[in-house]
């Protein structure tokens, strides 16, 4: 008998696109199961650190667009409302309330993911896959096991699948969020030599910034593959990019990104890390050149990304399946 499962996610706004991404790709591979099927449920809710604002309706035409273009695809798993007899509630937002918990599990049980808002208590289960800073002096830090790669990066890394490797040839990516602010766009590319190769992720697209010709059709997973250096925002691309080999620059829109960013530091090998309002382009330009020098142009497994995407993949559904079970 089929399990239904709902995820409760959103996107835009503080949540960027990363939670979509990864919840996407996890409603995907679920419905390949033959015992399970998912959909999703997306939150007008908008959030801030600390705080949950609903609203319905209440987006700008601007943002309305961009939710058209990353959910279009997803049209025939979406739903418009939770139905009463699902058997699990996967909620991925990080500030949840005490009322939406309650009024969530009066529907079904509820798995929290990377939750640090006042309802997370209530949740019948709760994991956490992105590192989170907590009132202990242990930080939890990332499941690497379970971690969820985006929809778009795993497409575009499968459509590489017939090849072993992929060289490196892109000095640096910039990924600054789906719209990113030309004003900070600006001041990036005064930290970019204009003899090396750059390219700016914005909007859906791939735009050089110097030093190459982008075909229209390369993907984001081949741009992160390619790519020697990416300076982005901590999220889901942070950890795309690990995995493709990259060395990462971090520059966050706030400090609490900083303090994110702080808990993976020596584990990512991060080269380095600023939030928008103290960025240095000078510092980073310099930063930038002097290991554009010494990383050696190895190429990216796309034998072994595949290997670990689909492993937590598989790993993530175990969980889920004992969940359902009652397991764990």
């Amino acid at each position: 008998m089929n399990k239904k499962i709902v995820i409760v996610t959103g996107t835009g706004g503080d949540l960027g696109t990363g939670h979509f991404q990864r919840m996407a790709n996890l409603a995907m591979s679920i419905n390949k199961e033959k015992s399970l099927s998912a959909s999703i449920f997306l939150s007008s809710s908008t959030h801030t650190h600390g705080h949950t604002h609903n609203h319905t309706h209440r987006h700008t035409h601007e943002h309305a667009h961009k939710e058209d273009i990353l959910t279009e695809r997803f049209k025939d798993i979406l739903i418009e409302d939770i139905p009463q007899d699902s058997d699990l509630i996967i909620r991925d937002m990080r500030d949840s309330s005490i009322d939406e918990m309650e009024s969530l599990k009066k529907i079904a049980p509820v798995l929290a993911i990377d939750d640090i808002g006042e309802g997370k208590n209530l949740a019948d289960h709760t994991l956490y896959l992105l590192p989170t800073p907590v009132e202990s002096a242990n930080r939890i830090k990332l499941n690497s096991g379970l971690f969820l790669y985006g929809y778009d990066f795993i497409y575009g890394i499968e459509l590489l699948k017939g090849k072993k490797s992929i060289k490196k040839d892109i000095d640096a990516a910039i990924y600054l969020g789906f719209d990113p602010d030309k004003e900070l766009v600006s001041k990036i590319k005064k930290s970019i030599n204009k003899n090396i190769s750059a390219i700016l992720l914005a909007n859906g697209r791939a735009l050089s910034l110097t030093g190459m010709v982008i075909p229209d059709n390369i993907r984001y997973g081949e741009i992160l593959c390619r790519s020697k250096i990416v300076i982005t925002h901590f999220g889901i691309t942070m950890f795309e990019a690990y995995i493709c080999g990259c060395k990462i620059a971090a520059l966050n829109p706030t400090l609490y990104h900083n303090i994110l960013t702080d808990i993976i530091y020596d584990d990512f090998n991060i080269l380095y890390m600023s939030d928008y309002a103290s960025f240095a382009p000078d510092e980073m330009f310099n930063i930038i050149d002097q290991n554009l020098k010494i990383i050696n142009d190895k190429a990216a497994s796309v034998d072994k990304i595949l290997k670990k995407i689909r492993s937590n993949n598989e790993n993530f559904i175990k969980y889920i399946s004992e969940v359902i079970y009652g397991t764990v």
